[in-house]
Order: C-alpha cells, then structure tokens, then sequence
C-alpha cells in the first residue's frame, strides 16, 4: 500500500473539523468478508470437553473404583504421569474449549435470537467475554446494575435475560481434578525378604519351636506379620471386614476366622510373583450347646477317644482356679490331604474345650475382691456338672467324667511338672470354693498345608495355588529331622496346661499382685477365651513361618519376586468423584450443544475481538448498515453506522 492510500485508509480516525472540505469523514469503502465456516473451532468445542471429561471417567473407572488392598494403596508404574497430566489439562484442554467457544460465541451474536440490539452490549464481548471467568465477571456486573438485571430480580425475562448474558455459563463449574497421595507402585527387580523356605522349614530343634509359641501366647504379643506384614487372602474375601486388614502390617484374626489365607515370605514393600508359603484358615466358635461338642459330647467306654482332664494349680496363690476337660483330633504330619473347602470342614482338625471356674478366698483378707465379675454370657446350659455341692454342704464328684481310666492327670506346678490325681486334689480345693461359674466352651477347626501361589499386591490377595509339601528329611543330615506339627498341635497343649495363663495373653486388667499372690477381678469370659484361643493358633503361624522374629537380619533375596518401590498414585480423596463428574459432564454437554447449534454456521469473523470490531466498523460500515444477517441496527448509537458526535465524527 501506497502512503498515499495509507493515509486515505486512516481519514476515518479524523474528526470532521479536520477535513473542512467535506462535510462528513471519507471511509474507504471495501467489500465485505465473506461468510465462512470455521471448522477448526467447532471440532475443538465439539471434542475437547468430551476428551477431558471421558478422560477423568477413563481414571475413576481404572484407578479410583479399582479393585485394591485400602490398607496398602498399590498403583501401577508410572502412575503419577497421570497426577501430573492434569496440569496439562488444565493449561491447554481448558483453553481449547474456550478457543472454540470464541467462535460459537461469536456466531451466536450473528443469529437472530441472541444478538445484541446496541453497539455498548456488543462492545462487552469484545474483550472480557463470556468464555472466561473475567468476561462472566463483567457482564454479571453490569447485568445486575443494568435496567434489565431490575427487571430480572423477578419473573421469567430476568431468567432469560441472565442466559443471554451468559451468567449460567457451565464452564466456570469446572474446578475438581481428583486428589493425589503418595503410595507404593511397581517394581524394582528381586526382592529382599524374610520367612522360611521349601528347603528349611523343618530344620529347627523341636524344643523350641513349641516353648516359643507358648511363651509369645503367655505375655499377649499381637500376631502382627513381619515386615510391611501382608496377610493374603483369597480373593473372593472382602478385606474391609476383617479389623485386621484394615492397615498394615496385617494382623491375624483375634474375633472372626478369615476363610483363607496366605502366609508368604515379606519384604518391607509389596512384592508380587510366584511363590512357596503357608496357606491355612481357622476359627473359634463359642460353644452354646453341649450338642456342638463332636469329641467332648462322647463319653464312657464306647467313646472313641475320651477328653484330657486338667485342673490349674500353679505356684502362685491366686482367687480363681479352673476345671477343664480338652479333646482334640489332629493330623500330627503335613504330608496328609488338605481340603479347604468349607463344606468338608468336618475332616479339618478339631480341638474342642470345656471350662469350669470357681473362685476361693484370696490369700490375704485385705485384698479380697468386692465388686468380682462373675457374669458369663453365653454359657453351655445342658452341659453337667462334673462335681455338684449337696445339702449337707459336701463336694459330690459326677462319675461320667471321673469314672473312667487315663484321666486323672494335671499339672500342679509347670516349672517342676508334678502330676497327681485329680480326684485327690479337687476335695480340698472345693471346701474353700465361693462361687462355681457354669461351663463356657469353644469348638475350634483348622486346616493347613504349603505349596505355591501367585500374590497379586494390588489386592493383597493369592491365586492358583499347588500344594507342595516340605521335605521331612535333611538329605545332608545323617540322622531325621522331626517335622514341625501340623497347626493347631500346639494349640491344644497351650489351652490345656495353661489356664491361669489366658488372663495374661488377652492383656485383662482385672490382674493384680498383692504381696506374693495373684488377685483377679472376674472370670474369663467366653468371649476372651475365644480371642486367647484365636491368639494361639496366630502366634502359632506366626512362629512356623516367620519364627516370631520381626526384624531383616535374616533376610534373603527371593529370585521369583519383585519388590515396589514408593511414588505417587491416584487414591480416593475426601470429595466423592462423583461431585468432579457431574459439573464435567454439564460443562461438556453444554460445549456441545453450542457446537451444535451455533459453530457450523457461517459467519462474517472467527472471533469477535477488538480488531474485528475495528476493521468492521471503520471499513464496512455502509454495508453492515444493510445487512439483515449481521448486527441490524435502525437508529444512532447502534451497531452497523457511525457514532456520531456533536461536531465530531468517529468511525466504530
């Protein structure tokens, strides 16, 4: 261009005063833009809030309604680009929906029914404009100060009037992206771990392995699994049910029997792969009827196998004393059949146990015990008495329980294990008795094996197992090794010979010393027992697998097993996702319906910016004017003419 059509082209931004010759501004006059379809804006508008809002949904489904171990909280690699791809979202995915909705924005002013009817109202989206949260601002603002934003406090036009000016714009709802904590992933390759093997794990003195269980039962020590201490279930087991599972490191059941579990070898972070341990399940019911008992019911010389007697006595004097019977029936080898199957839990290994207690006068009168807790609930009510107090005051002893051989051995003193004849001992003891509770009982069933299994450390669950027994023989040992006992085998020893002992492993407070005596507030309950029973055969896993032992000195690295290591993973935050999808999806729904119904129309500009407003107003003026299918304006001070001043002439 020329300098001479330059500043022909610039007249219009003079005032009339300055061009005294003529009576108004010269404005060149240019043919108008055509209408075009801006296609490139419409597929934007049209596909962008549907990516990002499929794209969230895609995460919710995958990552936040996973099926996962809430104690552990495992993610997959590389999680955390997903943390982070949202900042890209919000940069550019955002601002691409608003690039299309610059063009639908500016096509909907062209249509009849939402354009603008004076050139100040127009004006306003030319630079704040609706699209963002800046032009939403401004024009609230100014509707609510307007005459019309009055008009709108009641009735339908002012709802009309605020959708025209965009004030129910869905695209400032948009604000949610899911919340990021850091947890575990996968894998660093091998894993340091702790646990016995295939290969040793009957290479232990068999004096020991007993006297360890017992003592970890006496002082009450959880059993707590070693390590990041991941207790694997099966998978059709909901984790959130179990108090257990709820953290880790894990904790074997004390209430409730898990149906299956799996004692694997732990690291100090989730590992995953294929590998030996110890699979097994247990459970102690409370006996309330003496017909649940299968081996303590049968008695007399036809019975099978007839109950272990046992009355406690210990060295120490102490209030409370117990009379209890124990029948057990146990696989003493692993190398029998395994049936986890609850339907076959009639071949599982059984001990089954029966509790009296009576109280005596402590040892000093001044430590007697006001307020004892004598209430038992639930007790075995058909279940007889195996001694009963006649009229004249003495002890009758039941001849079910006391007529028959082979059952008259107890343990008065554990350290120096004497024996004596029950029979012999219970009379005196039953002159000072004060108070004789009725039965309480439990009904225990195990069953147990190894072999190998696939953990999956997202679930913390086990799959495809193949049992495969241990060796019971070190073929480099000249002499056998005895095997480990099944579970439960020490069990039953633990209940039988330790009553006074289930105080201290439920950690009861009803304990006192006084002077060189034991006082104790109550009886144990049903409901204790049952916990100290369930402590036992956990303390008993715990010892077979682990041998009880918590620290990584005697760690190894396992060839067939990956460990994790710890990054960021997308977890459940404290707002539902369902709030982020909601507003999402509103947002996305009404991009596209602006897609739809107004960015395939042809239209004289893309956008409607202030160098559109610029160049159609000072080149095209006298053809906007006639232009029905643009900003129709009849009178001054409206779009498509001059705005004209007194003595002065502007071009808009």
């Amino acid at each position: 261009m020329s300098s001479t059509s330059a500043q022909d082209s610039l007249q219009h931004l003079l005032p009339s005063h300055e061009n005294k010759n003529t009576k108004e501004s010269t404005v060149e006059t240019r043919p108008l833009p055509p209408k075009l379809l801006h296609i490139k804006r419409s597929l934007v508008l049209l596909l962008g809030p549907l990516i990002v809002v499929g794209y969230y949904c895609i995460i919710w489904h995958l990552f936040i309604r996973r099926d996962r171990d809430d104690a552990v909280n495992y993610g997959i690699s590389g999680e955390r680009w997903i943390f982070y791809s949202w900042f890209i979202v919000g940069v550019f995915a955002l601002e691409w929906s608003r690039y299309g909705l610059l063009g639908a924005e500016c096509a909907a002013l062209q249509s009849r029914w939402l354009r603008s009817h004076d050139m100040v109202g127009l004006l306003n989206h030319s630079g704040s404009t609706w699209s963002n949260p800046g032009g939403w601002g401004l024009s609230f603002t100014r509707f609510v100060n307007s005459e019309d934003g009055r008009k709108g406090y009641t009735g339908w036009y002012g709802v009309f009037k605020s959708l025209k000016w965009g004030i129910f714009n869905p695209l400032n709802w948009v604000e949610g992206m899911g919340r990021v904590l850091g947890s575990l992933e996968h894998h660093k390759l091998w894993a340091e771990v702790v646990g016995r093997t295939w290969e040793d794990v009957h290479s232990r003195a068999w004096w020991w392995y007993p006297s360890n269980i017992e003592e970890a039962w006496k002082v009450g020590s959880p059993a707590t699994v070693p390590g990041i201490g991941i207790l694997y279930t099966a998978g059709y087991i909901d984790r959130g049910r179990y108090k257990g599972l709820q953290s880790v490191p894990n904790t074997l059941p004390m209430d409730d029997g898990l149906p299956e579990m799996f004692l694997a070898p732990q690291g100090r972070t989730p590992i995953s792969g294929r590998t030996w341990g110890f699979r097994l399940s247990y459970n102690c019911s409370i006996v309330k009827k003496e017909a649940q008992f299968t081996l303590l019911s049968e008695r007399g010389p036809s019975a099978k196998q007839q109950p272990k007697q046992y009355l406690s006595l210990t060295g120490y004097s102490h209030n409370v004393h117990g009379y209890l019977e124990v029948a057990s029936r146990e696989a003493m080898s692993y190398e029998a059949p395994s049936n986890f199957d609850p339907e076959a839990s009639s071949q599982w290994d059984i001990v089954e146990y029966a509790l009296w207690q009576l109280r005596i006068p402590a040892s000093y009168p001044q430590s007697e015990v006001k307020n004892f807790n004598s209430e038992l609930d639930p007790v075995i009510q058909d279940m007889e008495s195996p001694f009963e107090r006649s009229v004249n005051g003495s002890w009758n002893f039941n001849n079910t329980y006391f007529d028959q051989p082979g059952k008259n051995t107890t343990y008065l003193d554990k350290e120096s294990k004497i024996s004596r004849n029950i029979i012999d001992v219970l009379p005196s003891l039953l002159e000072r008795t004060m108070e004789l509770a009725p039965p309480i009982g439990l009904r225990c069933l195990a069953v147990s094996t190894f072999g190998d299994a696939n953990l999956d450390p997202r679930t913390s669950t086990f799959s495809s197992f193949e049992e495969r027994i241990p060796e019971t023989y070190l073929k480099s040992s000249a002499e056998p090794e005895e095997p480990v006992s099944r579970l439960g085998v020490t069990v039953a020893t633990i209940l039988s010979t330790n009553y006074i002992d289930l105080f201290s492993s439920i950690n009861s407070r009803t304990m006192s010393a006084y002077s060189n005596s034991m006082v104790y507030g109550g009886f144990i309950t049903p409901q204790e027992l049952q916990k100290s029973a369930m402590l036992a055969y956990g303390t008993e896993a715990l010892q077979l697998m682990y041998d009880g032992k918590y620290g990584f000195e005697g760690s190894w690295i396992h060839p067939n097993l990956s460990s994790s290591v710890e990054s960021k993973i997308i977890t459940r935050g404290e707002v539902p996702a369902l709030v982020v999808v909601i507003p999402f999806g509103i947002w996305a729904l009404g991009s596209v319906l602006l897609a739809l119904f107004f960015g395939f129309r042809r239209r004289r500009g893309e956008t409607l910016d202030g160098f559109s407003f610029y160049r159609l107003g000072a080149h095209h003026s006298s053809q906007l004017k006639a232009d029905d299918n643009f900003f129709t304006a009849q009178e001054p001070y409206q779009v498509g003419t001059l705005w004209k001043l007194e003595g002065e002439s502007w071009a808009w």
